[in-house]
């Protein structure tokens, strides 16, 4: 990559905008009188073409890194930090059972309850 300097790169615009009011024949006239640095941006180089089996195996290494930075903040969160005992307890959280309601053994009204007050086992 490289950087040139090119000369000229003063930018300055006059614009005026005239706007007309139907209502009362009036109009008002803004004059804007802009002054910048002009940015010149040139793209060199060729368009590739995209890879199926590159595209794959760039989605499978992300998704490897994310899992291993999953098990990464895991172990970290219960083993170093100091509400690891905290960590460890509130991971999983046990729910109810729905097969019981699928079941026919407890109605609706019961599970609601439940799921107000679980039982944690």
């Amino acid at each position: 990559m490289r950087v040139n300097v090119v000369t000229d790169t003063e930018f300055k615009v006059e614009q005026v905008n005239q706007l007309w009011d139907a209502t009362d024949g009036f109009s008002t006239r803004t004059f804007s009188n802009r002054h910048g640095i002009r940015v010149l941006t040139y793209q060199t180089g060729k368009i590739g073409r995209v890879s199926l089996q590159t595209t794959l195996i760039n989605l499978m290494a992300g998704m490897a890194l994310l899992s291993g930075a999953t098990v990464a903040v895991d172990f970290f969160m219960q083993s170093v930090m100091p509400q690891k005992k905290l960590y460890k307890e509130y991971k999983v959280i046990t729910s109810v059972d729905f097969s019981s309601l699928r079941d026919g053994d407890i109605n609706e009204a019961t599970l609601k309850s439940s799921l107000l007050d679980p039982q944690i086992e």
